[in-house]
């Protein structure tokens, strides 16, 4: 008998008594009501399941490997060597100095290996085979990349950094004359090369006025652009230092010319203020000597706060101009005999004599780029933004080397270092 013939429906009869009407639902009987037990073996499966998961969640990481077990890069570089074989230089720090204790005086701080291949995959996994600890990128710092491997193309070595799992996207990328030799120098600050290296273009002071910082991610944005062409800080190796020397420009991929310091700051001080080369490249620091109006070899030092730069690119009759508009503020920071003695009108002097300067500087930097034919002033980009019908990137390769350039530059002196 079904537990439905016992509650019956109201108004309805119940099964077996056609004459009495129900007014409520009656009560369920014995055999119907829940099991005590059905509850329990409900509640029993929920927490064997819950115990089971947690195995598998709070059981640890299956293939932990201790970090004394691995062979942590910190720095790579990327040289050419004379057959065409592509050299991989990695330097590891031993994490045994790290420690307190007697260990941690002996022996360098960090491990230079080198190992050669056809690609930048066949020499990472000849690297691999010669070092005891398991390679783990996962601290990357720095890459290196040397003139000659920059000069004939480096999309090889993007494509193998971006493909190895871990990479920090926000990694420094330089060129030097010789990857190898930056990792293998021990500054005196800090012998860990490319820990140096990297907390070295990371500080905030290097918003000054020759380079800039040039993360992984960006140096990809670049290099995919076609109205964008990437650039690069360049250092150099003295003795066991590392200096700054200039910018490196690349065409695509490859590195076509090198900028002096000089000319790398008169490429800053015409930074858009929203050129995606980076946000940080512009002038914004540094030193400017001038001559000292009616003192035949006396000196003025101006310290620059901040540089802007815009671009403007004009198409009237087929035919292109640009413009570049450059504006400067800083301070009269010193004289080469020690007094200040400035007056208003000496103040316009000083004024004009830094823009024919700073003029100069961006003067040079552009006859670089246009004897190369490559657009590090982003005038291409202002064109294709304010003209994107006549766009033509082919169109633009022609005209680019013979565009004339307007370039007009504005000083603003704040103050003094003394008042009279």
């Amino acid at each position: 008998m079904f537990c439905r013939e016992y509650y019956g429906e109201r108004g309805k009869s119940v099964a077996g008594d056609g004459n009495r009407m129900l007014a409520a639902p009656l009560a369920r009987p014995w055999h119907c009501q829940p099991s005590p037990g059905r509850g329990k073996r409900r509640h029993g499966l929920i927490l064997l399941l819950v115990a089971g998961l947690s195995l598998i969640f709070l059981g640890g990481c299956w293939d932990v490997l201790e970090v004394d077990r691995r062979g942590l890069y910190t720095g790579m570089g990327f040289d050419l060597t004379p057959d065409g074989r592509i050299k991989l230089t990695a330097e590891f720090p031993r994490t045994e100095t790290f420690t307190k204790g007697p260990a941690a005086s002996r022996g360098p701080q960090a491990v230079t290996l080198s190992a050669t291949g056809r690609t930048a995959w066949e020499a990472h996994t000849a690297l691999e085979s010669r070092s005891r600890e398991r390679v783990c990128v996962c601290q990357l710092k720095v890459v290196i990349l040397g003139e000659d491997l920059a000069r004939q193309g480096m999309f090889q070595v993007l494509d193998f950094i971006e493909r190895v799992q871990k990479h920090d996207r926000y990694l420094v990328v330089l060129v030097a004359k010789n990857a190898e030799a930056v990792l293998r120098a021990k500054p005196s600050q800090y012998h860990i090369s490319s820990l140096y290296t990297w907390s070295f273009y990371r500080r905030p002071e290097i918003k000054q006025q020759t380079t800039f910082y040039m993360p992984l991610w960006r140096l990809m944005v670049l290099v995919h652009e076609p109205t964008l062409e990437p650039v690069l800080p360049y250092v150099e190796v003295h003795g066991n230092d590392l200096y700054l020397r200039g910018l490196a420009i690349f065409k695509g991929d490859r590195m076509v010319a090198r900028l002096t310091p000089r000319e790398a700051r008169g490429l800053l001080w015409a930074r858009q203020s929203r050129g995606m080369l980076s946000p940080e490249a512009r002038v914004r620091a540094g030193t400017l000597d001038v001559p000292w109006p009616g003192r035949p070899g006396g000196k003025i030092s101006l310290g620059f706060l901040k540089s802007k730069g815009e671009a403007e690119v004009s198409y009237e009759n087929g035919r292109l101009a640009a413009r570049l508009k450059v504006r400067v503020s800083g301070n009269v920071m010193e004289g080469s005999d020690g007094s200040l003695r400035l007056t208003p009108g000496l103040y316009k002097k000083i004024e004009a004599e830094a823009a024919r300067l700073v003029r100069q500087e961006i003067a040079d930097a552009l006859a670089i780029c246009q004897e190369k034919n490559v657009d590090a002033f982003e005038l291409a980009e202002s064109f294709r933004a304010a003209y994107p019908r006549e766009w033509n990137p082919d169109m633009w390769e022609r005209v680019f080397p013979t565009l004339p350039v307007d370039i007009q530059v504005q000083v603003r002196l704040k103050k003094s270092g003394l008042l009279w």
